[in-house]
């Protein structure tokens, strides 16, 4: 069960999951579509949607998803493994994955998506109330992280023409919001033995703003301030 804040204030000091207090943290919030966005150190092994699971059995994203974003709109680029090299270079400082993939220098992850695009509509919220868009911000500008000269703060947010703050995947590190600037709500869960059915588990989702629905739909701009409560049970 995820609790999430419903009126989030304004951005307090940075509280960064999975260190102090927060050491057995690395919950960001949840996406739209049920799915978690976690913090933990990427490892580069995802499934065809930029997804995967972990020893806790929790199915989650790190890095922008590509099938959910494709399902909002938001451009993609063709090839889902965008941050993978073309080719293996024996030279390069980076990480193998496996003997033919290569992840690319962070620095150059930026280079496989448009600079510009239209607005990113609302992928989710961070548990303490925020909301999450990305990659693009409302003015449909690309965002990057901090330490690759994005205008984004250390949490991987900012405050929108609007004055509303809210958190944005970035196309390279940290990708998903590191730290949380407000009061984080409770996520607790629990792991069972039985195994998941072919066609899914339907997740309980109240208070969300209405995914299908002309007025609160994820397709809105950031300059919209959606922001609502949500209890998800996984």
């Amino acid at each position: 069960t995820m609790e999430i804040v419903k009126y989030p204030g304004t951005p307090g000091n940075a509280k960064y999951l999975g260190t102090g207090a927060l050491k057995r943290e690395d919950i960001v919030g949840i996406m739209g579509n049920g799915v978690l966005l976690d913090s933990h150190k990427a490892t580069w092994s995802y499934d065809s949607c930029n997804g995967h699971s972990d020893k806790k059995h929790q199915y989650h994203y790190h890095i922008p998803p590509h099938c959910y974003l494709m399902s909002l709109g938001v451009h993609t680029p063709e090839n889902v493994e965008w941050w993978i090299e073309d080719s293996t270079d024996a030279s390069s400082t980076s990480r193998a994955v496996n003997p033919t993939k290569t992840v690319k220098e962070f620095s150059k992850m930026a280079e496989a998506w448009p600079s510009t695009a239209d607005p990113s509509p609302l992928l989710g919220f961070a548990r303490d109330g925020y909301a999450i868009y990305g990659p693009y911000d409302e003015d449909g500008v690309l965002q990057r992280g901090m330490q690759y000269d994005g205008d984004l703060d250390e949490c991987n947010g900012k405050t929108d023409s609007s004055g509303i703050y809210a958190y944005y995947l970035t196309v390279d590190p940290p990708f998903a919001p590191p730290c949380l600037k407000g009061e984080i709500g409770l996520f607790t869960y629990s792991s069972t033995d039985k195994k998941c059915p072919a066609a899914g588990i339907n997740n309980i989702v109240t208070g969300f703003p209405m995914i299908d629905g002309e007025d609160s739909s994820p397709t809105g701009s950031p300059s919209s301030g959606q922001t609502s409560s949500m209890a998800v049970k996984l």
